[in-house]
Order: structure tokens, then sequence, then C-alpha cells
């Protein structure tokens, strides 16, 4: 059972085990409590700050500054996102603002709100990834720094035309291709075609330097 109130927005929520979900708002409509049973199990709060000072290696002027906190015990877990005056993530703070991920974006001077990320350095896993974009804007690859997951190699990925896509690790490289129903020949023409098969053709990629001819088949109903 849904409950609305005056305004028309959700407050509540029963199911049929008897549990009960509660949601209460600030004054731009947007939820910022969510309750379990009349336990607050995460609230939301947004802050406009003129300079942001928390965390000294970051400098942060005219913010908005989302915090969550999400109560799974007596401490609850808390999470900020900065976000600048275009509407873009530039970091989150995790663990009592001991970690932050940090993101950056393309230089568009002409409108900076439809600048897309080109970078992210994460401080979980230790890795920078670097984002590439074809003519048109659209995502075409990226790298990663290597880090102690990946035994300190560097991962290059990028796609070349519109179903293949080339890896490169260390100087090993895999090509995978994407053959679909429209390819090799077929007379029928798909709107949406499935895939018939995928090949993969490695040199020095990973250690058994194989390649892998991967085939689908399908049912009547697809």
């Amino acid at each position: 059972m849904y409950h609305h109130d005056l305004n028309g927005r959700l407050r509540g929520v029963s199911d049929q085990a008897g549990r009960n979900y509660g949601f209460k708002y600030n004054q731009f409509g947007e939820a910022t409590e969510y309750y379990d049973n009349s336990v607050l199990i995460k609230e939301k709060n947004v802050e406009r700050i003129i300079v942001f000072t928390e965390v000294p290696s970051l400098f942060a002027t005219n913010v908005d500054v989302v915090t969550e906190k999400v109560y799974k015990n007596a401490s609850p877990d808390t999470a900020k996102s900065i976000i600048d005056k275009y509407g873009k993530v530039t970091a989150t703070l995790t663990n009592n603002n001991s970690k932050m991920t940090t993101f950056g974006y393309q230089s568009i001077p002409e409108s900076r709100t439809v600048a897309k990320i080109s970078r992210i350095s994460d401080p979980h896993d230790g890795q920078i990834y670097n984002y590439q974009y074809n003519s048109d804007n659209q995502p075409c690859g990226y790298t990663t720094s290597g880090s102690s997951n990946t035994g300190a190699k560097q991962l290059s990925v990028r796609q070349i035309g519109a179903d293949e896509t080339q890896y490169t690790l260390n100087g090993g490289n895999r090509t995978s291709t994407v053959i679909s129903e429209d390819a090799e020949g077929d007379n029928k023409k798909y709107f949406q075609p499935r895939i018939k098969h995928t090949l993969d053709k490695d040199s020095g990629f990973a250690e058994t330097d194989k390649d892998f001819d991967v085939k689908y088949d399908y049912d009547q109903l697809g």
C-alpha cells in the first residue's frame, strides 16, 4: 500500500509482510530521510558552502555538499559529494573524509555543463582512470594507471569502429570483435541484429596467448 501527502509525494509504503517504509522531504521536495518501521536508516542533507575547508588538499568554493548517512549500527556510514556550480561531482569523501575520490572533466569553454568525465582518481583500489572520446564526443576508450590489484600493470581499452575493441596490457594486445546477424553476408537485415559470435584474438595479452571464438544460438523466441 502506498501513502501520499497532500502534495502527491510518496510518504510511506506498507508491504504484506507488515513492514512500513517512510520518507520525509525538505522544502524543495527532495527526500531527505528514510525510515524502516519508524527507524531512521538513511538521511541526506544538501548544504551550500562558500569555502570548503574540511579536507586541506581539496580547495573548493561555492559548492554544494551532499552528505548521506546510512545507519547500519550505532555509528553511521557517512559519504559526502562535492558538486560545483555546473552540477558536476568533483569529489566524493568516505571513511570520515580519509578516502577521497576526485573527478576531472573535459575542458569545453563553450558550455561546461556538457563536459564529460575525463579522469577519475580512486584511492580505494589505487587506480587513476583516463577516458577518451571520439570526434562525436562519444566514449571510445580508457586507460588505467595500474595498481596492486593488477600487478602494477597499465591497461588500455580502445574502441575500434562499432564492433571491435582492443585491449592492451603491458605491451600485449587482445582484440575482441562482435559479429552480428547483419555481418558475414547474411541476406536478412535486422532492426536490432543479435550477436552471432564473438572472436577474441590474443597477442601476448594473457599467459595462454590463445584465440577464442564463442558462438551463440537462439530459440524461436529469440
